[in-house]
């Protein structure tokens, strides 16, 4: 029990269920082509409508093909569509290097077991207030984490918050293909045989039918917001670089969270990791992946990650399935592009933890020698320049006795993460947290950094936080915002991040829209090129500080691109 309270933390977000409802008075809203019956719950204020289709099921020949807009494509009904209880979650993967190791519940924790799965899963939920405070409300599009791999539309449970916001917003959360229905990239695909990215291509399609419909519901499309966090927080960073970054995007701002940047394998990989999927079907080609019945593929793809593990293709902390280059949605990697302008110019609020990296590490290694021979199943050819240079920007001697005077050190968290690995007391272990800090940078921190650093330098306005509170590791920042009672900051800290996160989404400024709790808060800076301010959130204060990843070793990761593949 202990260690799943510390585990829900990872990749998806915070896991939660919908709050109870009552069906005495259930909605109904007229769509044009489908009306949908919701449900409502007059304790929260708001009416939810669960399981709505915004594609047409990607089965049989329709796998790993662009999605195809329900509403030009789908078979409609004339009555009323049963809109009360949630719609199954997309096939979740496994993740084979979390088995047996100090993180072996990981593969399930952005997944809720108790939702069925399905191919048939593009699918979005709205939350809107039985009380708007006006006719057209601003839009919160939420993409949810978990690794590209795993995850739901409940994996972050917007129902906390859009009461929080009192009649202020419309959250929507929407669901993609997962794992190999979602990312699997040959270079097959850039004929007629299918389409890379996917799960990518899903979340684009769910942003236009917000623009088409979410009037319906009372929300302003020209107002909409998209969020994510972990690999939704990548999601929303991939939106943004979408063909180089469109002029007229459909969303107004970007909420990036704890961005998981893991490596964009390059073609060689790809091919390695589709012929063994192939090998393990006992297909030829992707025409034979598409008669399989979903019983069978479910099963083929399940048995991939481990075949591609096995066989040394990748390694401790990497997803195995993830967005890539494509040439067309994504041109190039992510910090390339950014680097470039090449993204939407939107405001932009991030930020991480202040451990992120501690989760995707493996407490097994001793060494930075072991975990050299794991990083360059990892990487894409590292030269001896790049040990030296990582060696130098992170010695041992960096986590001596001052680094563990940090207050994670010393907070409840610490001797739970104790109990996944024989540690001992803080400082015992450097090549641990030598470890854990180059993952954290290499993957989420430094990337922050770098869409920070780019939209401030091409007019955009950026704001970026470390949140270094709470449970400290990978998706803490999420929990006083989604009302996660373990290991919460002090309220007035608790209600602050949700008062910044509401004003964002409301004014495209985190400082400007009055709190609705009547709480004054610390004024958030504008990032920017002189001074890198970003806000620090601790336990029980907030305050604006340097940005610590404005350093050495994010300029030193940023060079490696072409190396480290994010």
């Amino acid at each position: 029990m202990i260690k799943s309270l510390l585990l829900v933390s990872i990749l998806g977000g915070c896991a939660l269920g919908a709050p109870s409802y009552s069906t005495s008075n259930n909605p109904v809203v007229d769509l044009g082509y489908a009306k949908y019956r919701g449900v409502r719950n007059a304790t929260y204020g708001l009416d939810y409508y669960f399981g709505i289709r915004y594609a047409v099921p990607p089965e049989g020949d329709l796998r790993w093909q662009a999605p195809q807009a329900i509403e030009t494509h789908g078979k409609h009904s004339s009555g009323i569509i049963d809109a009360t209880i949630l719609g199954p979650q997309c096939v979740q993967g496994p993740t084979a290097w979390a088995n047996g190791t100090n993180l072996g519940a990981l593969q399930v924790l952005g997944a809720s077991p108790q939702i069925p799965a399905s191919e048939d899963c593009l699918l979005l939920n709205v939350l809107k207030p039985v009380s708007p405070k006006s006719k057209s409300l601003p839009v919160l599009v939420y993409i949810h984490g978990g690794g590209y791999v795993t995850g739901n539309s409940i994996s972050s449970d917007g129902s906390d918050f859009t009461k929080y916001a009192q009649g202020n917003v419309i959250w929507v959360a929407i669901q993609y293909r997962l794992g190999a229905y979602g990312f699997l990239n040959p270079k097959e695909f850039d004929g007629h045989e299918g389409v890379k990215n996917a799960g990518l291509l899903d979340q684009r399609l769910a942003l236009e039918w917000v623009q088409h419909h979410i009037s319906a519901f009372g929300g302003d499309p020209s107002k909409v917001t998209i969020w994510g966090g972990s690999a939704g927080g990548g999601s929303v960073v991939n939106q943004m670089i979408y063909k180089g970054g469109e002029k007229k995007p459909p969303y107004r701002g970007a909420i990036a969270e704890f961005p998981w940047l893991q490596p964009y394998h390059d073609d060689t990989f790809l091919q390695k990791q589709y012929q063994n999927l192939l090998n393990d079907a006992k297909c030829g080609n992707v025409a034979c992946l598409r008669s399989l019945s979903a019983s069978k593929l479910e099963t083929v793809i399940n048995k991939s990650y481990y075949t591609g593990y096995d066989a040394g293709i990748y390694s401790y902390g990497d997803m195995y399935y993830g967005p890539s280059v494509d040439g067309d949605f994504v041109r190039d990697l992510p910090s390339v592009e950014f680097n470039k302008g090449h993204f939407a110019r939107v405001p932009l609020m991030t930020n991480h933890d202040s451990f992120e990296g501690i989760l995707f590490t493996n407490f097994s290694t001793t060494s930075f020698n072991e975990n050299k021979a794991q990083w360059q199943k990892t990487w894409d050819s590292p030269t001896p320049k790049f040990w030296s240079s990582l060696s130098e920007l992170y010695p041992l001697s960096s986590f001596g006795a001052a680094y563990y005077e940090q207050p994670f050190f010393r907070s409840l968290i610490f001797p739970l993460i104790a109990l996944l690995a024989p540690l001992s007391a803080p400082g015992v272990d450097p090549a641990l947290w030598q470890t854990q800090q180059i993952n954290g940078d290499a993957n989420i921190n430094c990337p922050t950094y770098y869409f920070a650093e780019a939209a401030q330098r091409y007019g955009v306005p950026a704001y970026k936080s470390i949140f270094d509170a709470g449970v400290y590791v990978h998706s803490a920042a999420d929990f006083p915002i989604f009302n996660v009672d373990i290991f919460t900051v002090d309220s007035s800290v608790a209600t602050a991040v949700k008062d910044y996160f509401l004003s964002f989404i409301i004014r495209g400024d985190p400082n400007t829209f009055p709190s609705v709790s009547h709480q004054t808060r610390t004024h958030w800076p504008q990032y920017g090129q002189k001074n890198y301010a970003i806000l620090n959130v601790s336990d029980t204060s907030i305050a604006a500080q340097r940005d610590p990843d404005a350093s050495d070793r994010c300029d030193f990761w940023h060079s490696q691109s072409a190396i480290v593949r994010n």
